[in-house]
C-alpha cells in the first residue's frame, strides 16, 4: 500500500521522495492544541495576537515542528537560522 503513495522526482542534483498519508479531518486542530500553551505565553510576552501566531504556524509548517524548507527555514514558524539571531538581537536591543 505504501508503494502506491510513494512518489519521487529529481531536481537535477538529487532524487526527492514524498509519501502521501491520509490524516483525520481535524488533524490541524489536534496539532495546534499541542502548542496553545506556548503560543499564549509568547503572545503575552511579545504582544502578538495568539491568532496571528497560530496562523503563521499553520501556514508555514502545518504545525509540524520538524518542517524544513528548501531555504533551510526550520520548525513551526519556519525560522531561517542565519537571520534569526539578528532579529532577536534587534528585538531585545
Amino acid at each position: 500500500m505504501l508503494k502506491t503513495r510513494l512518489k519521487s522526482r529529481s531536481n537535477g542534483l538529487r532524487i526527492i521522495y514524498s509519501v502521501t498519508i491520509n490524516l483525520v479531518p481535524n488533524h490541524l486542530d489536534k496539532r495546534a492544541h499541542k502548542y496553545i500553551g506556548m503560543v499564549r505565553q509568547a503572545s503575552r510576552k511579545y504582544g502578538v495576537d495568539e491568532s496571528l501566531i497560530l496562523a503563521i504556524m499553520q501556514t508555514e509548517s502545518s504545525f509540524n515542528p520538524y518542517a524544513v524548507s528548501h531555504a533551510d527555514a526550520l520548525g513551526l514558524m519556519q525560522v531561517v537560522q542565519h537571520s534569526a539571531g539578528k532579529d532577536v538581537f534587534r528585538f531585545s536591543g
